[in-house]
């Protein structure tokens, strides 16, 4: 059974309607951005306070952050991906070539030229001198394509 009552007002809907697209916009950019500090806060199994004390800021001033209503100034926005190891905001510019993801399928051979085991790929792996394992030469190929 529902608690969820629905509430209806032609005074509310006029207000927002008249909401200037790009308001709304950065309204939900912020909202979005307080959501995804919040959870890698929760994430992270931390309080508020405890969120606070480890930025060295008051618990109000979080409150005011997951509001979604804060303007955050870069360093800050900075410590928090830093603390919460997350990425916030990428500045890193993205190419405009189209990025292309290949899937390929090898089918295993008998390989029997000095290594052990037929048909095993995990036996093309072998000790070396030492304890650090070695492969034999493999060599890597990069297509890039333009969309």
């Amino acid at each position: 059974m529902s608690k969820i009552k629905t509430y209806h007002s032609e005074a509310i809907e006029s207000l927002l309607k008249g909401i200037d697209p790009k308001i709304e916009k950065r309204i939900e950019f912020k909202m979005q951005l307080a959501t995804k500090i919040d959870k890698a806060r929760i994430k992270m199994g931390l309080s508020k306070k405890q969120f606070a004390e480890n930025l060295s800021k008051r618990p109000s001033e979080i409150t005011k952050w997951l509001s979604g209503t804060h303007n955050f100034t870069s360093d800050t926005l900075f410590e928090i991906q830093q603390f919460l190891k997350i990425d916030l905001l990428n500045v890193e510019e993205i190419p405009k070539e189209g990025i292309w993801h290949l899937s390929v399928q090898v089918a295993q051979e008998s390989i029997t030229s000095g290594f052990p085991g037929p048909n095993n790929f995990s036996d093309l792996f072998y000790k070396s001198s030492g304890s650090k394992l070695s492969t034999p030469e493999l060599h890597y190929y990069k297509t890039v394509a333009e969309a």
